[in-house]
């Protein structure tokens, strides 16, 4: 009899624990359910757990499996693996099983595949604006480099992986507003140059330009005057004396002993039409040129050859050298 009262009392001590077990197995179901839709993925985890310690059934089993999908998932979009987190998430959308866990995860998975499939978009074409705005910094292109980037930072930092992004494309707007001042600055400066140099080119010409017409008219001068000495002379050294602002000594001496003879005690040019020691009577046209050679100008004429009329010659060149100094001039060689 006390075997069988023994047997009874344990029989329902057994039940009573089952029950109460039960009780405990299904709370946590419930709890991890509810924790699901409140998306709290840990929580439910969790619960599935604690159910599993007091009932270890295929289907708690089921829970916690596709529950530690979801947060895996979201751990891996929290840390900005996008790709692994899309990955992991459709073990939950591609499942053919079905239970009431499951169909509470498998909308809110889609929803983390479509976030995480935006933002990987959208990191790779941040990046690839990044790396072709250095392209456009190359090539100093610098308003369009600032503008790509940015489009990065007025769209702010939807996730902490692109916070570095952000931060590059702040640091690439400043580096091309800094070179496109430090382009400008050299541009200008590069045209002031130019245009410096352009003016002083301006300057050479019409230096030179008035140079070649002050020998010229210099050179028009000294032969007027030789051509109007038609007085006398009490001697050489008066002659030359008077040549002195157009001849050098040796110039005018030549001049002299070619054109000069005495008469009465006096010198006198001699009246003939043959001229020897005068400034050449240069035409001062395009075809007389005149070449600087340090303080020396040598101007010189081609003289084409004449075969007819009562006065022939032939072709030649005429040339003067006049000598510079400073604001004075001087014929210093004279050839016809």
């Amino acid at each position: 009899m006390k075997k069988i009262l023994f047997a009874i009392i344990s029989f329902l001590l057994l039940m009573t624990l089952s029950a109460c077990s039960s009780k405990e197995y299904e709370a946590h179901i419930q709890s991890g359910t509810e924790s699901v839709k409140d998306e709290k993925y840990e929580d439910a985890l969790l619960s599935f757990q604690k159910a599993a310690e007091e009932k270890n059934t295929d289907d708690v089993q089921q829970f916690i499996t596709f529950a530690k999908y979801m947060t895996d998932s979201l751990d891996l979009f929290e840390k900005g693996e996008f790709s692994a987190a899309i990955l992991t998430s459709e073990k939950i959308t591609k499942t053919k099983k079905t239970d009431k866990v499951i169909d509470l995860l498998k909308p809110k998975a889609l929803k983390l595949q479509e976030e995480a499939a935006g933002l990987d978009e959208q990191f790779k074409r941040y990046t690839d604006d990044l790396t072709k705005s250095q392209l456009l910094l190359e090539q100093q292109q610098f308003d369009e480099a600032y503008n790509l980037c940015k489009a990065i930072t007025e769209n702010g930092s939807p996730h902490p992986k692109f916070d570095q992004l952000v931060k590059e494309a702040n640091e690439r707007m400043a580096a091309a507003l800094e070179q496109k001042n430090a382009y400008l600055a050299e541009a200008a400066a590069k045209e002031k140059a130019e245009a410096e140099k352009k003016h002083q080119e301006e300057l050479a010409k019409e230096a030179a330009k008035t140079s070649t017409e002050q020998i010229f008219s210099f050179l028009r001068e000294a032969r007027t005057k030789q051509l109007n000495m038609n007085g006398s002379y009490p001697s050489k050294a008066a002659v030359q004396e008077e040549l002195s602002p157009y001849l050098t000594w040796e110039c005018s001496s030549y001049f002299f002993d070619k054109m000069f003879w005495q008469q009465n005690g006096m010198w006198e040019i001699k009246p003939t039409d043959y001229l020897v020691g005068y400034v050449p009577n240069f035409s001062y046209s395009s075809e007389t040129k005149v070449e600087q050679n340090g303080s020396n100008f040598i101007v010189s004429e081609w003289i084409p050859a004449e075969n007819e009329g009562p006065t022939t010659w032939d072709a030649h060149t005429i040339s003067a050298t006049v000598v510079k100094t400073g604001d004075s001039m001087v014929i210093s060689n004279i050839s016809e």
